[in-house]
Formats: structure tokens, sequence, C-alpha cells
């Protein structure tokens, strides 16, 4: 199985990215071979309260659509990728999925910031069009949700 960790600029640029690439039908129904939870904004930072419980602070959720994929079966047999060049199979390894590299490879790296940690994540497209795939090495720092059974990084 492969997990992978999504942030579109909208709800409607990720069924665009996941429908171009066989995850949803032209109806919107998710493949076999494919889960997809979708988060929707996150919480950015916790708010804040004070010690009767009042919230001093609100918390600051992300404008940004949150996606939790999971490729598995027989797709992850179409998915599986060789090693990222300049990775190493003892060392740390970035997911070996071809949706992965398809992202990676026309991404230019940014970081981001989720609950006061610096996010690796790799972007491509434009203005409304952007989509972000979180890099693998953070997701320790980046849990929202976990699927039943527990992820698989």
């Amino acid at each position: 199985m492969i997990d992978l960790v999504f942030r579109a600029f909208s709800r409607a640029r990720w069924i665009t990215v996941a429908t171009a690439r066989g995850i949803y039908d032209a109806e919107g129904n998710v493949q076999p071979g494919f889960e997809v939870d979708e988060i929707g904004n996150a919480e950015l930072s916790p708010a804040v309260t004070d010690k009767d419980g009042n919230v001093t602070t609100p918390a600051v959720l992300d404008s940004w659509f949150w996606v939790n994929l999971r490729i598995y079966g027989d797709k992850v047999n179409a998915d599986i990728d060789t090693l990222y060049p300049g990775e190493i199979e003892d060392g740390y390894i970035f997911t070996k999925s071809k949706f992965a590299r398809f992202v990676r490879d026309q991404a230019t790296p940014v970081k981001i910031t989720y609950r006061g940690v610096s996010v690796r994540a790799y972007q491509f497209g434009a203005t409304t069009n952007r989509i972000q795939l979180i890099d693998p090495r953070d997701y320790g720092n980046i849990r929202m949700r976990e699927w039943a059974g527990g992820m698989n990084f």
C-alpha cells in the first residue's frame, strides 16, 4: 500500500487532478484500488484558551483542501516506481509512487507551516491550479487523521 498526503488550492482542483490520474471516474466515484480521505480545511494552529477554558485566540484553519490518498491492491503494482534519482535503498527513500514522481518532477519545493512546524512540500500549478504533495519525510509532523489500521509511510 502507498499513502500520500496532498494539499490542493481547492477541492475542485483536487478533483480535477485526481480524475485526470484515474482516482475518480467521470461521475466522481473513487475507483477501485484507491481510498480517499478528504480532510478539507486543516487546523494550522489550535485555539488558545485561558485557565477557564475561554477561547482567547481562535484556531487558524488552512484555506487549502487537504487529502489523504491510499493506493492499494493491484493499483500498487501499477503505481510502484523505482527510487528517485540520487536516493539509496538503505537510506531515506521518497515514496516509490509514479503519482508521487509525477507531482515531484513537475513541482517546485516549498515550505508550509503546520502547527508551528515547517513542512516540506512539492507544488505544481499556478494561482488557483496549485496542488502540493507533502514530503513523506514530514508526515510525522502532520498527523490529522489515520486510516483504520494505521498509516504506511
